[in-house]
This record gives C-alpha cells, sequence and structure tokens, in this order.
C-alpha cells in the first residue's frame, strides 16, 4: 500500500512540476510582453505595443522564420530515422542513404532522356551530345529525390513521431460577425474579404472543399473589407449585413460573389427578392446604411492589424494572404488538429 502511495506522491508531484513550468513560461511571456523598449518624455513604450505597431508585418517575418525551422525539423527527423534503421544494420548513415536511396533509383533509360531532348530541343543551346549528358544527370536526380521521397514516407509510417513546433499567430477580437459551421469547433478561420474582389471570389472554392473535408471540425467568421478602390464593394457589403439581419447573410453572400460585376444599388435589391427576404425591411435597412458603423469597425480593425489586401484569412490566428491553394490551408488544418489531438497547443 506505501508502495502505490509513493507512486501517486511521484505521479502528482510530476504533473504539478509541468503545470508550474507551463505557468512560469506563461508568466515569462507576459513579462517580455511588458518589457520597456523605450521612454517617450517619461512614457514607457512597452515591448507589446511595438508588437501591435507592427501588427502583420511582424507575425509575416516570424512566419518565414517558422516556415524555415518547419522545413528543417522534417530534415532532421528524416535523419534520425534513418540512424536508427542504419544503427540497427550496423553501417553508416551514408552507408544506408546509399542502399535505400542511391542504389533503389534506377537510370533514366534512352528512351526517357531522347523523349526529353526532343521536348525541350528548341529551348537548348549545347551541343546534343553535351545535352544529353546534362538531361541524363537531371532525370538521375529526379529519381533519386522520388527514392528518397518514398523512404521518408515509408519511414514516418512506420514511426511514432510527435511535432510542437508552433507557428506565429495573431489574437483577433470578435463579435457577432457572421459565422458558418460547427460552433465550439477546433479550426477557426477568420476572413477579411471584398465582395467586389475576384481574388476573394476564388478563394471561396478552396473554402468550399475545407467545409466538405473537415465536416464539424471548421468555423468561418466573415469579416467585411471592402477595399476603397471597389466602388460597388461597401454597399454590396452594407446589403449583406441586411440580409444577415434576415438570417440568410451566406445565401446572399453566394449570390453577391456570383454576380461580382453587377453590385448595383438595384441589383442589390433584386437579389435581395430572389431569396425572398422582406424587403420592406430590407430597403430601410439598406437605405439608412444601418451597419456602416459596423462595417467601419471592421475596416478599422484590419488598418491596425496592417491588413492591406483581400482576401487575408487567420486559421486558428495563423495568416494566410491571399487565393491561395487548398493545399496550403489543409497542411495549417492538419497541424492544427494534430496539435490539438496531442494537446499541446499552439
Amino acid at each position: 500500500m506505501k508502495y502505490f502511495a509513493l507512486i501517486f506522491v511521484l505521479l502528482f508531484s510530476f504533473n504539478c512540476a509541468t503545470a508550474q513550468k507551463a505557468d512560469a513560461k506563461k508568466e515569462e511571456q507576459a513579462l517580455q510582453k511588458n518589457e520597456v523598449v523605450a521612454k517617450v518624455n517619461g512614457k514607457e513604450v512597452t515591448e507589446k505595443e511595438l508588437e501591435d505597431f507592427l501588427g502583420i508585418a511582424l507575425v509575416m517575418k516570424q512566419q518565414e522564420i517558422f516556415q524555415l525551422k518547419r522545413a528543417a525539423l522534417q530534415d532532421l527527423i528524416f535523419i534520425k530515422l534513418q540512424e536508427e534503421k542504419a544503427k540497427a544494420e550496423n553501417i553508416t548513415l551514408d552507408q544506408y542513404y546509399e542502399k535505400y536511396v542511391i542504389n533503389v533509383a534506377p537510370d533514366p533509360t534512352e528512351q526517357e532522356i531522347n523523349d526529353f531532348y526532343e521536348k525541350n530541343k528548341n529551348q537548348i543551346r549545347a551541343t546534343e551530345e553535351e545535352a544529353k549528358r546534362q538531361i541524363k544527370n537531371y532525370l538521375k536526380s529526379q529519381k533519386i529525390q522520388e527514392a528518397e521521397n518514398a523512404l521518408r514516407e515509408k519511414l514516418l509510417k512506420e514511426a511514432k513521431v510527435e511535432t510542437f513546433l508552433k507557428a506565429p499567430k495573431m489574437e483577433l477580437s470578435k463579435g457577432n460577425e457572421p459565422k458558418k459551421g460547427k460552433e465550439g469547433a477546433p479550426i477557426i478561420i477568420v476572413e477579411f474579404t471584398d465582395f467586389q474582389c475576384p481574388f476573394c471570389s476564388r478563394a471561396q472554392a478552396t473554402l468550399d472543399k475545407i467545409f466538405t473535408d473537415y465536416p464539424d471540425k471548421v468555423q468561418l467568421i466573415f469579416k467585411d473589407l471592402p477595399l476603397d478602390f471597389h466602388k460597388q464593394a461597401k454597399d454590396a457589403h452594407l446589403a449583406a449585413q441586411c440580409a444577415n439581419e434576415q438570417g440568410k447573410f451566406w445565401e446572399y453572400h453566394d449570390i453577391l460573389f456570383k454576380n461580382q460585376n453587377q453590385l448595383f444599388p438595384d441589383k442589390l435589391k433584386e437579389y435581395a427578392k430572389q431569396i425572398n427576404l422582406d424587403m420592406d425591411k430590407f430597403n430601410k435597412c439598406f437605405e439608412e446604411r444601418k451597419y456602416e458603423k459596423y462595417i467601419d469597425d471592421n475596416l478599422s480593425q484590419a488598418q491596425n492589424l496592417g491588413i492591406t489586401g483581400t482576401p487575408t484569412f487567420f486559421v486558428n490566428g495563423r495568416i494566410v494572404k491571399g487565393a491561395q491553394p487548398y493545399e496550403q490551408f489543409k497542411q495549417i488544418i492538419d497541424e492544427e488538429l494534430q496539435f490539438a489531438a496531442q494537446g499541446s497547443g499552439n
């Protein structure tokens, strides 16, 4: 009985120590945020003020460093896995790589070399003999890369790998913005967008695929960012908020993106009729510009964050600028879900 009591004490002590370390780290980070970096006529300027002033520019630089570290970490993990296998076979790392990558990659065939040459010969300045020698080396390097990728995938599947590298994030204030998706979902995407922006329209297909592939795991929060040079944009955003008042924001949202070149006031009213809005309420809301201050507040938030273009997304606080391909969103979503599963947070 004493033995089990001792084990309990040891485990409890470990958990408390772990929690204390986490709390200490948070306290240290808070102190760093409050660190004074300048004084102006005796008034202090803190690290947090400086970071808030830099806004998105700072996060973008931090993201560059994160991406560099993430790529290096993936390579380092691959090396560690190879080292384990090499040790088990009592050979060196270089010998292991040669055995399972270099020797596995086949030499390019004459047909492959000739096909490549014929396809690109109009752009080749070297002699045919020299060109084919270079093509052979190039195709061989491609096959080596394919063999390396296959080995990497195999070793990762066989191993248990957890990563805890944390991405830079921005904290965003949220209010009563239009939302779509499950409340309390582990993935929150905040979208700053403009109904007249063609890139924003293009991004909608990506968002649709995300909701298809991650049902019940994603919530989308809509932020108005009508840009000054899109002359019909603000009216469209005002109209969308009036549709939101009647519970039909997303239906109206989809119509606006499908009719980006037709966002004049008479068209906005026509679209409202299409989704059976109460037209008296809609017209009164739209003509009084009821939600102008609300939209201006969104514009101010974007300006304070340093957001100057649309679309701009924050996936659990991680920035994605522009209509990026689905794969970029997927990578971030998968990483965030992995962090949530590990209970590590990020």
